[in-house]
């Protein structure tokens, strides 16, 4: 009498059921190690979770000590699926010849693949998806990034991978003249000219009288306002007093506004010392109240002056 054959638990291929071993994927049946179908999910369910947790960590704010937790956790998770994948292979390998071996050979492969496609487009895919790129705030203290008021629509053609861009002498006319590589000449707009620059590897220099789109910070107002590059790069959101509100203005005028508050503070402090001293004078206390106040004044002055 035939005896019945059972499907062997890693590789699928027909087996006695007293078998110790299977004779088409080699693997000891009495062993406690995973098979291919366990160690491809474990692969499949890290690579799931990073991705998932990338998504969420490029969009919230967090505090270093928190950074590190998550680190730690993503550490953890890319170790255990790089070590399940290993293991795979190695799996793989040891028994080619099986239906489940080149079944699941096929599937790490493609899984591989599209992991890094998925990492280094991660910005298209989720664009795609219909999710906004994360945005990046800028600190208190920064300057504001200018953005022009209009991009160009075309990009100039050339043969050639180096060009110089030269602009007629009048800075108020809306066409300039493009010299390319060849020597030929063509009428173009500033931005589009810039664009060719740029499409080449020659970055043109920013022209500190073109109007700009001056990013504010939130914290100032946020939004937008119109002036010159050169203005722009010199505005920033300033917080002079820290029980104040922050406000757009020039870094000269915060500069001479933070100098004048700390200024301002030193006074009111040594005004309170003179007063004290005032009040307590014939009093021995042991060391002369005016020099000391005199002293503290002048220490902080020069930090203010720093």
């Amino acid at each position: 009498m035939k005896t019945k054959r059972i499907p062997c638990p890693h590789c699928g291929e027909p087996i006695l059921p007293t078998a110790k071993k299977c004779r088409y994927c080699k693997e000891r049946l009495d062993s406690k190690q995973p098979g291919f179908r366990s160690l491809y999910l474990m692969w499949l369910l890290s690579v799931v979770i990073f991705f998932l947790s990338l998504f969420f960590v490029r969009r919230i704010d967090v505090s270093t000590s928190t950074w590190s937790v998550i680190l730690g956790l993503l550490g953890l998770n890319v170790l255990g699926g790089t070590i399940a994948y290993l293991m795979l292979i190695i799996k793989i390998f040891s028994s080619f010849k099986s239906k489940n071996a080149k079944l699941y050979g096929l599937a790490s492969l493609l899984t591989f693949f599209m992991f890094f496609g998925l990492l280094f487009n991660l910005d298209g895919v989720e664009a795609k998806l219909g999710f906004a790129p994360p945005e990046f705030k800028q600190t208190i203290s920064t300057t504001p990034t200018p953005i022009p008021l209009s991009s160009p629509s075309t990009v100039p053609k050339s043969k050639t991978t180096q060009q110089k861009a030269i602009t007629t002498t009048n800075n108020t006319s809306s066409q300039i003249t493009c010299t390319g590589p060849d020597g030929k000449t063509f009428q173009t707009t500033q931005e589009e000219c810039d664009a060719f620059n740029k499409a080449w590897g020659n970055e043109p220099t920013p022209n500190p009288n073109e109007i700009v789109r001056c990013n504010i910070h939130p914290d100032c107002g946020g939004g937008y306002k119109e002036m010159t590059r050169s203005s722009c790069e010199q505005m920033t959101c300033c917080l002079t007093d820290v029980n104040g509100t922050p406000k757009f203005t020039s870094k000269s005028e915060c500069s001479r506004q933070v100098n004048q508050n700390c200024i301002n503070q030193v006074y009111d402090t040594y005004s309170q010392d003179v007063q004290f001293c005032n009040e307590h004078i014939g009093q021995d206390m042991g060391y002369d109240c005016m020099e000391s106040a005199n002293r503290l004044r002048d220490e902080l002055m020069a930090i203010c002056n720093q």
